[in-house]
């Protein structure tokens, strides 16, 4: 029921049942707080998922790693970097395992906390500082192991300017998706480097990845952005012809 609530955002339903149940002796164990934390915080309120995550501590219960990646995707959600620095340092401190999933949500928490859409330039410069330390963390806990980690970096530096890093961290990965892939294609038209973008298209093509909607909308933004006419009609034609995916507006 507690679960019910929580994915329905009854919030003061889901208290009034806590206080009901402490009324009457019973005490909620840590399954119970795990499903109130995760419900919230999938379904979007990440105010409320904090707010029982810390009720859980309170109590005396100890987190685990569902909860912590749960208060980790809370945080993400109301973009509260101090809070996320602080569940990351609890994180560290505790020596909890990072293949678990928190590792997974400590990146997710730092690449939705570090929004570079029009920042100034001295704002960038600290993003993109923080952003390195993540990297170093990264290295240091061997998260390099995981793919969408990669695609993080990928993006992150790519938001920042710094195609040649981006390019390099591309090339260096032992592995690559068709997320990789794309946001390789859309860093490199996001700064200019239209025919970058379609010689990399051209090696997509030579994989046994298949392009998507999302690698055509970077791939024509790039032509577009460079002035690369006929290519750009090309590709719109490849889209249809050789994907059969059909084009959209955008």
């Amino acid at each position: 029921m507690l679960a019910g609530y929580a994915m329905g955002g009854c919030h003061e339903e889901a208290i009034l049942l806590l206080n009901e149940m402490k009324a009457l002796g019973f005490v909620p164990d840590i399954i119970m707080w795990k499903r109130l934390i995760t419900g919230f915080t999938k379904a979007g309120d990440g105010n409320k998922g904090l707010h029982f995550f810390f009720r859980m501590c309170q109590t005396g219960i100890m987190p685990n790693v569902t909860s912590i990646s749960s208060a980790l995707a809370g945080c993400a959600l109301v973009k509260d970097l101090k809070l996320g620095k602080q569940i990351h340092g609890y994180v560290a401190r505790n020596k909890i395992e990072l293949s678990t999933g928190v590792g997974s949500a400590l990146i997710s928490m730092w690449n939705a906390l570090i929004d570079l859409q029009g920042l100034p330039a001295c704002a960038r410069l600290a993003a993109l500082h923080q952003g390195k330390e993540i990297h170093q963390f990264i290295i240091r806990n061997g998260l390099d192991a995981f793919n969408f980690v990669w695609n993080a970096l990928i993006d992150l530096y790519g938001r920042c300017g710094l195609v040649k890093i981006v390019r390099r961290i591309f090339d260096l990965m032992p592995q690559r998706d068709i997320v990789s892939w794309n946001t390789m294609i859309a860093g490199y038209g996001m700064h200019g480097f239209g025919m970058d973008a379609v010689n990399l298209f051209r090696r997509l093509q030579c994989t046994d990845l298949k392009p998507n909607h999302f690698t055509f909308t970077s791939l024509l933004s790039s032509c577009s952005h460079a002035g690369l006419t006929d290519e750009g009609w090309k590709y719109f034609k490849m889209m249809k012809s050789e994907y059969d995916l059909d084009p959209a507006i955008e």
